[in-house]
């Protein structure tokens, strides 16, 4: 019997060790993100206020009204974006606000485009709204594939410094990030436009007008930016 005995102990020790090493091992593995340090140079520095990228006087405003699972979209975060970041927003002279739409892949995939928006709405309430969702564009999929889950947003989570995913997950479901998108499509709406991405500018505090040119034209946003100075 004490031989017995010993032999249970030894054996519950070895469970215990290796369930201690798959947690280990499942808590620590790093997930290799594409664009991780390139979003995160990109907008180091950079205020952020919620929805808002950029300093809050500055004297140009453009609205950007987007889908995180917009293939056009992607295209314009990865090529126009850019160059509007650094030879605008950074120097203090353009602030860019972000609207979600959430109709795109609808058909084969409902649901992932709000809970990709919702998410990105909770990381506003931390400032970390624009890093995620330029995160989202380099590691976005076909649009008929589904596949925001949960452990897909944890992993573009994790890869911003300062983000607590556990909340925004908490707070991707709050009343007031409902509301917020409620009125980011009746702001679209009201525009009389139907695809995205689209674009509005005006002097900060006045009301803008829309661009109705190529969206993925840098020199149209330069004109229109340099029009407004």
């Amino acid at each position: 019997m004490p031989s017995l005995i010993a032999a249970l102990a030894v054996l519950a020790m070895v469970a215990i060790i290796v369930v201690a090493l798959v947690r280990n091992n499942s808590s620590t593995e790093p997930v290799a993100i594409d664009g991780a340090a390139d979003v995160a140079v990109m907008l180091q520095g950079i205020p952020q206020q919620n929805l808002i990228l950029g300093q809050p006087d500055a004297p140009v405003t453009i609205i950007e009204f987007s889908d995180l699972k917009c293939p056009g979209c992607r295209k314009f975060s990865m090529t126009t974006l850019p160059r509007i970041i650094t030879d605008y927003v950074r120097t203090g002279k353009v602030r860019i606000i972000f609207q979600y739409l959430t109709f795109v892949g609808e058909k084969t995939s409902p649901g992932d485009s709000e809970k990709a928006a919702r998410f990105a709405l909770a990381a506003g309430n931390q400032n970390r709204l624009w890093n995620f969702t330029e995160l989202f564009y380099y590691n976005q999929q076909p649009e008929s594939q589904r596949y925001v889950t949960d452990e897909f947003l944890t992993n573009l989570g994790n890869s911003i410094s300062g983000l607590d995913v556990q909340r925004a997950f908490s707070e991707s479901g709050s009343d007031a990030v409902t509301l917020e998108l409620k009125d980011q499509g009746k702001a679209f709406s009201a525009t009389g436009f139907s695809g995205v991405p689209f674009f509005q500018i005006g002097k900060t505090g006045a009301a803008p007008t829309n661009i109705t040119t190529p969206s993925f034209d840098y020199t149209v946003f330069k004109n229109a930016i340099d029009g407004l100075l």
